[in-house]
Formats: structure tokens, C-alpha cells, sequence
């Protein structure tokens, strides 16, 4: 499990660096379009959207990994003895979030490939999309709650 784990983490790693540097130089090149040329170009903006949300789901993947992510810990205070068991239920309904968006996320790419729905300046294909979404959000997220989960167990 730890060496499909690590390669799960170099994944995630590259593939948010890698749309980190392509929206900024997007984003970049677009204003410079507009600003210098007086040309504005409609697909960096539509691009950076798209990959800005990609960056927000992969960089909370990765904090999840790494147990920085912004957790309430209000209970945790008032009852300190049972802090295992609040990390444990806070963690299993973290994993069923996950699996609500997976179910939910595939029910909308099925309804966005039925459709055959574009996006509207890249006509990317919407339901590619929301895979690439629904792999990062619901299945790499269930899974470093997973992970996370069956470590407080053992401990």
C-alpha cells in the first residue's frame, strides 16, 4: 500500500505543478494579448477555470495527505480523551462525502456525455471534465481519507 501511495502522491504533485505553471503562463499570455495587442484571446480564461478548480481539488488532496487540512477541532477540545475516535468519525464521514461526490459526479458526466455537451469556447468535451473531476475529488479523496482512517485505527 505504501508504494501505491507514494505514486499516488508524485502523481498529484505533478499533475498540480504542471496546471499551476500552464494557468499561469495562460493567464499571462492572455493579458498580455490584451494589454499590449489589444486582442484579448477568450480560451486562456475559460482553460484557467477549468484548471483553477483542478488545482483547488488536488491541493486538498494533497493537504489531506499530508493532515493539514482545515480541521474543526471544537470537540475535540471539549472532550480531549476521546480525540481518536472524533479523528475516526470525522474521517468516515469524510469518506462518505467522498463517495457521495463520486456517485453524484458520475450521474453528471453520464448526463453530460448522453447530452454530448461543450464546453463553450475550448468545446472540450464536458464529460471529460467532469471525470478528470470525479477521479481528483470523489476517488483520490475517498482514498487519503481511507488511508488516513485505517492509520488512527491502528494506532
Amino acid at each position: 500500500m505504501a508504494k501505491i501511495d507514494n505514486i499516488l502522491a508524485k502523481l498529484e504533485e505533478t499533475v498540480i505543478f504542471i496546471s499551476v505553471i500552464f494557468t499561469t503562463f495562460a493567464i499571462f499570455f492572455n493579458v498580455v494579448m490584451r494589454n499590449i495587442f489589444h486582442y484579448p484571446l477568450s480560451w486562456p480564461d475559460e482553460m484557467g477555470r477549468y484548471l483553477l478548480v483542478l488545482i483547488i481539488f488536488g491541493g486538498y488532496i494533497i493537504a489531506v495527505r499530508r493532515g493539514s487540512e482545515i480541521k474543526l477541532d471544537m470537540i475535540q477540545r471539549l472532550f480531549p480523551g476521546s480525540k481518536r475516535l472524533f479523528l475516526i468519525v470525522s474521517n468516515i464521514a469524510s469518506i462518505l462525502f467522498s463517495a457521495l461526490l463520486v456517485i453524484l459526479g458520475f450521474k453528471y458526466m453520464l448526463l453530460k456525455y448522453r447530452l454530448e455537451t461543450k464546453s463553450v469556447i475550448l468545446e472540450l468535451p464536458v464529460w471529460i471534465l467532469a471525470l478528470i473531476l470525479l477521479v481528483m475529488c470523489g476517488s483520490l479523496l475517498g482514498y487519503r481519507y481511507l488511508v488516513r482512517t485505517l492509520k488512527e485505527y491502528k494506532e
